[in-house]
């Protein structure tokens, strides 16, 4: 933690065209898994309410959200 820092933002991108496209469906539940699964703290899981409560008094926001992009790559001519 910085004494001086009020907030930060962390963006993630995954690279998902080698999922099998039998499996994109799940894709959909993937932000809801980031955002509510649990959590372990020195080998011992962290109870669902104490997880929220310190989400509520320790990070300013928490956001999950999938987006997708089809830009074309030149170069192939495939998705990137």
């Amino acid at each position: 933690s910085f004494d001086t820092m009020k907030s930060a933002t962390v963006g993630l991108a995954l690279r998902l065209d080698t999922v099998p496209e039998e499996l994109l469906p799940y894709l959909a539940i993937l932000p809801r898994l980031m955002s509510d699964v649990g959590v372990v703290h020195d080998g011992a899981p962290v109870r669902y309410d104490e997880v929220r409560d310190r989400l509520r008094r320790e990070i300013l926001g928490l956001s999950v959200y999938l987006s997708t992009s089809f830009a074309q790559n030149p170069a192939k001519g495939a998705p990137q």
